[in-house]
């Protein structure tokens, strides 16, 4: 079970994980994706599903209240944050990506540079070439062993806990504070 939470925007990249399940499928169809969300490419993406027939290996969660998003992430084996590149996703790192790390979930990003960078330092999960049918497949295949799935997602709990928190963020803003202010 995949996941994707968030905004249905066309930066968001779904188009490349569906344009990829459709050729996952042909090696391995014991694979379902859940999209939680909505936004201006929702139609577009609802279409692409129905003209690549992938109506029986995705689903449309839409729109859900935030309390509800941790069963979602507590039932997915693979969560996905698959933004294609541009200025501002190379500048950015979506909360979501810590979200899945924090539940112990491997996640499969695009080569946005800061989700890249994260995932391969913390080896919390694997990386594909933004845009990538063959890149995202291939990875996904790598994701079949479910202790290496596993390991992962470990790697991942262990940086947020450690490293990627709001303790240590707040303690690098006030440090900054304070060297403002002292000036």
């Amino acid at each position: 079970i995949l996941l994707y939470v968030g905004l249905l925007n066309y930066s968001r990249g779904v188009d490349t994980v569906l344009e990829s399940l459709s050729e996952f499928i042909k090696i391995n169809n014991n694979v379902f994706m859940i999209l939680l969300g909505n936004g201006n490419a929702e139609r577009y993406l609802r279409n692409m599903i129905s003209k690549l027939s992938l109506e029986e290996y995705v689903g449309f969660g839409g729109w859900v209240d935030n309390k509800l998003v941790p069963e979602y992430i507590a039932s997915a084996d693979i969560c996905v944050v698959p933004h294609h590149k541009c200025g501002h996703w190379n500048n950015t790192i979506p909360n979501k990506l810590f979200d899945y790390m924090a539940a112990n979930k491997p996640v499969l990003v695009s080569d946005v540079v800061p989700m890249k960078r994260i995932v391969e330092e913390e080896n919390c999960g694997l990386v594909y070439e933004d845009r990538s049918i063959e890149g995202f497949v291939s990875q996904l295949l790598r994701f079949q062993d479910a202790e290496f799935r596993n390991k992962l997602g470990q790697n991942g709990a262990k940086a947020v806990k450690e490293r990627y928190n709001w303790d240590n963020d707040s303690a690098v803003m006030l440090k900054g504070i304070k060297m403002v202010l002292k000036q």
